[in-house]
């Protein structure tokens, strides 16, 4: 049985407005799914673009939201 995949928007307030709510994650797995998936998104954008020095998924996760959007 093949489990078929949503794709979810991503947001968070540190985000660059550009990405901020553009973004997207991927899962088969569901909204809890897709929330862990975001969070760690989320940190390594921030990483990245050196937005933060550090970050760990668990640190932003409670300003993560994401919205299905199929």
């Amino acid at each position: 049985m093949l489990c078929s995949m949503a794709e979810y928007t991503v947001s968070h307030p540190q985000l660059p407005e550009g990405i901020n709510g553009v973004t997207t994650v991927e899962t088969s797995g569901g909204i809890d799914a897709a929330l862990d998936l975001a969070s760690s998104h989320v940190a390594a954008i921030l990483r990245h673009r050196n937005i933060v020095a550090y970050a760990r998924p668990e640190d932003v996760a409670d300003l993560v939201t994401v919205e299905a959007i199929s």
